[in-house]
């Protein structure tokens, strides 16, 4: 659904995003993570045509962003930072005068798009009176209204509570499943990214470090081989360094990066040289954990 390939952006001498290629499928929630500067709202901003490309190509369900610019954008709902507003006419009639851009919106469209960002009880009311993450959600309604087959969404959970956190995942993900729209989504919040993203893309300095998949990511885990001494793990170093298992030293174990299944395998490879493993812990990896062995402690945004 969409397609990035070798995209740069290049402000003054200084390359904000370099060679960039990544695809998203349709029905996916892929996500957008990086430290400050990393370019996620300069690719954002591209993708919706905010930003001139350098070079490369964005295409939209078969359309070039940049040839194409009319078609491609009629596929796309989006809000990028803050979503502007009219505070003084309720959520209602935000949603009305913006209905109007569109020649072809069915009568129930704004009634739709309500319902989804559960502001049922409150679109009547003036803007003004919104709290931050009210606003958020009728931004998103704006951006839905036309049934877009791309949503993009900078950082749709910013300024809501932690039920508003909940039911926006909920929504994010029941249009991805039972709509077939593709979302992309940038976040500070690692956590609910981890829950909300089928995918999600690491950025560091403009570049693309890595794509993962919340399946891949899951299955990947700690485990801590509690050896008792050290002449063990000093055996037990050799043996996994030569077999090209990936592992930390740490008090009187080992902290070995598998896989559940090949557990057995490092069993028996420490069995037979007579190496004894008195516990063996389980400590999963999180999405924090894979974003900070990548990119460091830097703030994200």
């Amino acid at each position: 659904m969409i397609e990035i390939k070798n995209l740069t952006k290049i402000v003054g001498n200084h390359k904000v995003i370099k060679n960039l290629n990544l695809e998203v499928k349709k029905g996916e929630v892929f996500g957008l993570l990086g430290p400050n500067g990393a370019g996620k709202t300069t690719i954002i901003r591209m993708i919706v045509g905010l930003v001139r490309i350098t070079s490369g190509e964005i295409i939209l369900n078969e359309k070039n962003i940049t040839t194409e610019f009319e078609e491609a954008i009629r596929e796309i709902g989006a809000i990028v930072e803050t979503p502007d507003l009219y505070k003084y006419l309720s959520g209602y009639k935000n949603l009305e005068l913006f209905s109007r851009m569109y020649n072809t919106l069915p009568k129930n469209c704004i009634h739709e798009a309500v319902k989804l960002v559960g502001l049922d009880n409150r679109i009547h009311d003036k803007v003004k009176t919104y709290s931050l993450g009210m606003r958020q959600r009728l931004g998103i309604a704006l951006a839905l209204l036309h049934k877009p087959k791309i949503l993009i969404l900078d950082e749709p959970t910013n300024g809501l509570d932690p039920e508003g956190i909940h039911e926006m995942r909920t929504y994010l993900k029941k249009l991805a499943i039972e709509e077939g729209v593709t979302i992309i989504v940038s976040s500070h919040l690692l956590s609910e990214m981890e829950l909300m993203c089928d995918r999600f893309a690491i950025l560091k300095q403009g570049e693309l470090i890595n794509i993962y998949s919340m399946n891949e990511k899951s299955a990947q885990s700690r485990y801590f081989y509690d050896m008792g001494n050290h002449e063990n793990i000093s055996k037990a170093r050799v043996l996994l360094r030569e077999r090209g298992f990936s592992f930390d030293v740490e008090g009187n174990g080992l902290y070995v990066n598998v896989k559940r299944e090949e557990i057995p395998t490092i069993n028996e490879i420490l069995f037979l040289e007579g190496i004894q493993v008195f516990e063996i812990i389980e400590q999963r990896r999180t999405l924090e954990d894979h974003y900070l062995s990548l990119v460091g402690g830097n703030t994200i945004r």
